[in-house]
């Protein structure tokens, strides 16, 4: 059965909570990967694909945020509600997993004393890289050295950046197509340019800084394109059997990165086509995606730690799905959903502040202008 995207903007007649659900799951089985085998490559589709399992999750998340957050402007295209939305959906749950992640470490170690701990520079460039950086890289004091990846204590927070920067462009593309007759043609633009970069890069090093940015582009805008369109395009599993059939085929050519980016599309929107029933009511009401995105690692990093012995892939995953899983919850309940009501206020304190500026800067030039 064919469904149109228009149809599943709707939060009733969607299953976005699913496909978060699925896509945050797939982060922690591709690190279980990486982790129990001590290698990237351990990934199940690092060597055959363009992207490991975790990464094509990653695609989607960018993929289903570019089309949520193309709606939410286009409902309302006001850039301060705009802006409250997108910071209290991130950095509130982001400041509080950080610092839980250095407490509970904190507890944890036996090397150094609680204060010597807590200020040390490399807990506070933990924090700092974090929260202001959106940069996962940087360790703990006697934390998970002896791991494979003890390099990263929170190793998914580095594409919350390219996220927050793809929110940004989001009114910036709306200001330029007012001049640039429309902005379906500014998208076109960017799409065709971050293609053009995949296809380039594709036989070489992917992990510069143009390759992330043409990757999350690309994928991000792929996105907003299909809210833009969203009338005259449809899901099927017919179309989407087709399109990850013919990424299959055109694996190991130049064009694999942006026909692989596609396929995950139409998986994405396919998934959120599908009644799941209950569990789909269920993971649209109780959004756990992020916190299990946040905790993920760090809670994997620890079992790894706990475990002696050969570690299994399946072990790793059951063991953090049954740790993360309540802890998200939480996230949700009391962080995230808590923050996210809490939008008309910061929105209303925001708007306050730009009157008050406003009129300073007004009465300042009145004074000016007497005193000549």
């Amino acid at each position: 059965m064919n469904r149109s995207l228009d149809a599943l903007i709707q939060r009733d007649c969607n299953n976005f909570g699913v496909v978060r659900l699925f896509a945050a799951t797939a982060v922690i089985v591709s690190h279980a990967f990486i982790l129990s085998r001590r290698s990237e490559l351990a990934d199940p589709l690092a060597s055959l694909t363009s992207f490991s399992l975790g990464g094509h999750a990653v695609n989607a998340f960018f993929l289903l945020s570019g089309f949520l957050i193309a709606a939410s402007w286009d409902r309302q295209p006001n850039l301060i509600h705009f802006l409250c939305g997108r910071y209290l959906r991130i950095f509130p749950a982001l400041i509080v997993v950080t610092i839980t992640t250095i407490a509970i470490a904190a507890v944890a170690q036996n090397q150094l004393s609680l204060q010597a701990f807590l200020t040390s520079w490399e807990t506070i460039s933990l924090f700092l890289r974090a929260v202001v950086a959106l940069d996962g890289g940087g360790t703990l004091p006697g934390i998970f050295v002896e791991n494979p990846d003890e390099r990263y204590v929170l190793a998914t927070v580095w594409t919350i950046r390219y996220e927050v920067i793809c929110y940004l462009t989001i009114p910036l593309v709306s200001a330029l197509g007012i001049y640039f007759g429309g902005s379906k043609k500014i998208v076109g633009v960017i799409l065709a340019l971050s293609a053009i970069v995949l296809i380039i890069r594709s036989n070489q090093n992917a992990g510069l800084l143009v390759d992330h940015f043409a990757r999350f582009f690309f994928a991000f805008y792929i996105g907003v394109a299909s809210w833009m369109f969203r009338k005259h395009l449809s899901v099927s599993f017919l179309r989407t059997a087709f399109a990850i059939s013919a990424s299959f085929l055109l694996l190991g050519t130049p064009v694999s990165p942006v026909t692989e980016i596609l396929a995950v599309a139409c998986l994405t929107f396919w998934i959120g086509s599908v009644d799941f029933g209950w569990f789909g009511k269920l993971t649209n009401r109780e959004d756990l995606s992020y916190g299990i995105y946040l905790l993920g690692f760090p809670i994997q990093q620890m079992w790894l730690v706990l475990w002696s012995g050969p570690y299994p892939v399946l072990m790793n995953v059951i063991l953090t799905l049954l740790t993360v899983s309540p802890l998200a919850f939480l996230s949700w309940r009391l962080i995230e959903r808590p923050a996210l009501n809490h939008r008309s206020s910061l929105q209303k304190l925001l708007v306050s502040m730009q009157r008050k500026a406003v009129g300073d800067v007004a009465s300042g030039m009145n004074f000016n202008r007497s005193s000549h």
